[in-house]
């Protein structure tokens, strides 16, 4: 995406940010909530035109953790990227085209020889817990990407955020793929979301888990069809849950 023109004798947030990438101190300031995905790739910087996230895709922990998509049953039922300018060219053509009525940051400034990115920081509630009313949330808003013909690969809770006007903003994206028609990757999608609504809170009771899980299905439902048949493409997921909460997953779809 173009630079901003900043006005005469007026620092460009760009050449500030160049200036101060090297300098960035490790302890990350402003971080939204418990978002593991930022923690390991991104810092959140102070900069004179506000609050920037400066997120750099070849540290090793970004690196380290998508080497799990080269396994099984990752490898089968989604094409997971693990280069970092890879990664970094899939969350920018997310950012730069997303679907539409789907929040996403601003992308200010894109390295990609260093593979590192600029970009908006926005005000919000990380979904990183949900309860009920947030696993319908998260499944509407899944619902909706998906049935413009995207996909995430990572579904994790806290890659989504609710902003200050009530808009679901997907805050992380690296996986992401446009013009995604294959519906097994979708489905993909779909049973990782459902397990990562169990890992949030482990301790959540089987009966509250299967309410979020209802109120999740319910949301998605109304955007695109998920069945029994869904949950067979992609039913090796399963085998990540405790037995009696992969069951209320079953019982579900049944």
């Amino acid at each position: 995406m173009p630079a901003q023109t900043a006005a005469p004798h007026t620092p460009s947030p760009h050449a500030y940010l160049a200036r101060l990438l090297p300098r960035v101190p490790g302890r990350l300031r402003g971080v939204l909530g418990e978002i593991d995905t930022l923690v390991s790739q991104s810092r959140v910087v102070e900069t004179p035109h506000g609050r920037r996230v400066v997120k750099d895709y070849s540290r090793p922990m970004g690196v380290a953790k998508w080497v799990l998509g080269l396994l099984p049953p990752a490898s089968i039922h989604y094409p997971y990227e693990t280069s970092a300018l890879g990664r970094l060219l899939r969350e920018e053509r997310f950012y730069t085209r997303p679907p539409p009525g789907v929040r996403v940051p601003r992308v200010y400034e894109v390295d990609y020889r260093r593979t590192v990115m600029v970009k908006e920081y926005i005000e919000g509630t990380p979904l990183s817990v949900p309860g009920e009313r947030e696993a319908g949330v998260l499944g509407d808003a899944l619902g909706r990407i998906h049935s413009q013909d995207y996909c995430l690969g990572d579904t994790k809770p806290s890659n989504f955020l609710k902003t200050r006007e009530g808009q679901v903003a997907v805050i992380d994206a690296e996986q992401a793929l446009t013009g995604c028609g294959d519906e097994e990757y979708k489905d993909w999608d779909t049973v990782l979301l459902m397990v990562f609504l169990y890992y949030a809170d482990p301790l959540t009771p089987l009966a509250r888990y299967g309410d979020a899980l209802s109120s999740l299905l319910d949301a998605y439902m109304r955007h695109r069809d998920f069945g029994r048949r869904s949950l067979e493409r992609v039913h090796s997921l399963l085998l990540l849950l405790p037995p009696n909460y992969a069951g209320v997953v079953k019982r579900l779809l049944a």
